[in-house]
C-alpha cells in the first residue's frame, strides 16, 4: 500500500515537472510575431490560453489540437476555394 501511494506521488510530480517544463518551452513563442504563429495554425490567445491551464494538465496537448484543428479548417476551405474557381 506504501509503495503504491509513493508511486503515485512519484507520477504526480514527474508530471507537473513536465508540465513546467512544456510550459518553459513554449513561453518564447510569446515572442514570435502573430503571422508567423499563424502559418504554423497558432494565435497569441492559443498560448496564453494553454499557458493558463492547471499545471496537471499538458499545455502542449491543448496546442497542437488548435492547430491540428486550424490546419483541418485551411485545407477544407482551400478545397471549397479550388472547387469555386474549376466549376
Amino acid at each position: 500500500m506504501i509503495r503504491k501511494c509513493a508511486a503515485n506521488v512519484a507520477n504526480h510530480g514527474i508530471a507537473l515537472i513536465a508540465s513546467m517544463l512544456f510550459r518553459s518551452a513554449i513561453r518564447p513563442l510569446l515572442e514570435v510575431d502573430e503571422r508567423a504563429l499563424l502559418t504554423v495554425g497558432l494565435t497569441r490567445a492559443d498560448l496564453i490560453e494553454c499557458l493558463s491551464t492547471p499545471f496537471t494538465r499538458d499545455p502542449t496537448e491543448m496546442l497542437a489540437s488548435r492547430a491540428e484543428s486550424c490546419a483541418r479548417t485551411d485545407a477544407s476551405q482551400r478545397r471549397r476555394e479550388f472547387q469555386s474557381d474549376s466549376g
